[in-house]
């Protein structure tokens, strides 16, 4: 199997590259497009995205471009895994949409001795938006005195993430030495997977 789709993206905010959780988003969109249902899938981002970005599938992992922004990897079953990347075509960026953060933040309660987040009302935003912001703030709010810009890394979900829910709580797990953060997911009490943060020095 091989497949390849352009996708067009929006900036978010004032960012001026391509956030993950939208990417991640637009990837599980085409899965559940093409009836590609799985068990898992594991993302990681090694660069930002500037550009409109192309999606590659393909049932061998050798194939895939090997200048990826984002690289995943679907577990449909036991036996069968898909692979995919994520690499920029060139091709500008025309859309920019708001994202109130601070919104989230504000319906967030964080508890620093269990190294908690947990969101008080559901938002209008996706799942995977919210864990990202949630965990971006926890991660600020526990380590207030170090300076860089967290960025996040690497994604994994068991799963379909997109169902509603009544409790969201993200409990940090990991802190290797800030060069990566691991954070546990639980959704209505069920943990469906972590999400992983590094930290970069900025001069």
């Amino acid at each position: 199997m091989e497949y390849k789709e352009s996708i067009e993206v929006s900036f978010k905010g004032q960012r001026n590259y391509v956030q993950g959780p939208d990417i991640f988003n637009k990837v599980t969109d085409i899965l559940a497009q093409k009836k590609i249902h799985f068990l898992s899938i594991s993302m990681t981002f090694n660069k930002m995205a500037r550009t409109n970005i192309d999606l590659y599938l393909s049932d061998q992992k050798d194939s895939l471009n090997k200048e990826h922004n984002a690289y995943f990897e679907v577990i449909k079953d036991e036996n069968v895994s898909l692979f995919g990347s994520i690499v920029e075509n060139g091709d500008p960026i025309t859309s920019r949409n708001e994202y109130p953060e601070e919104e989230i933040f504000s319906l967030a309660k964080i508890n620093k001795d269990s190294q908690t987040i947990s969101l008080l009302e559901t938002v209008e935003y996706s799942n995977t938006e919210i864990i990202v912001s949630l965990n971006k703030r926890l991660l600020q709010q526990l380590y207030p005195d170090k300076k860089g810009k967290w960025l996040f890394t690497r994604f994994e979900v068991s799963g379909d993430i997109t169902n509603s829910y009544k409790d969201m709580v993200l409990i940090l797990k990991k802190n290797m030495n800030f060069k990566l953060t691991k954070t546990e997911i639980l959704l209505d009490g069920e943990s469906v997977g972590f999400i992983y943060f590094s930290m970069i020095n900025q001069n």
